[in-house]
């Protein structure tokens, strides 16, 4: 049996997103004062619009990165993607696939009621509960990458409790 797995970001995910964010942040300002200095119409309706839309999520990245939690735990309890939601006990999971991206690799997690465990999804519970089914694809994912322990180690730990736990 694999040993319980507690992940958090990297610190290159935590820094990358908000460098990221907070560079779109800029461009939205530098889009304003532009527009006071030049007067034309788009840098007067896309500076305050960018601002609006990458100034709050640069705020909730800021805020979901200081959490000290773990943002994923593998262990005897369930499957537990912060991300998403509440744990899933691994006898609730009915089935549980990898799937590969590019180099990321994401859990595919299938349970009854699968909006039970969305509690932290937020403005994606929507879109995840309608969308990912017509694609093809179980509403829960759970993307492994940008965590401090690597992608393989976290699928294969989670693939081997959920076949431990199923009996």
């Amino acid at each position: 049996m694999p040993d319980r797995i507690a992940a958090t970001y990297t610190a290159l995910t935590r820094q990358g997103w908000q460098i990221f964010l907070g560079g779109w942040a800029v461009v939205g300002a530098a889009m304003i004062v532009a527009g006071f200095m030049t007067d034309p119409m788009p840098l007067w309706i896309v500076g305050p619009i960018i601002l609006v839309v990458f100034v709050p999520l640069l705020l909730l990245a800021r805020k979901r990165f200081a959490n000290p939690h773990p943002v994923l735990v593998i262990g005897p309890d369930g499957y537990h993607d912060r991300r998403l939601g509440v744990a899933i006990p691994w006898g609730q999971i009915e089935r549980l696939q990898r799937l590969n991206a590019g180099t990321r690799i994401f859990l595919q997690i299938e349970v009854q009621n699968p909006e039970r465990y969305l509690g932290n999804a937020g403005l994606l519970k929507g879109p995840m509960l309608r969308v990912n089914p017509r694609m093809g694809f179980p509403v829960l994912s759970s993307n492994l990458s940008g965590l401090d322990h690597g992608q393989e180690e976290l699928a294969a730990a989670a693939l081997a409790w959920w076949a431990a736990g199923r009996g």
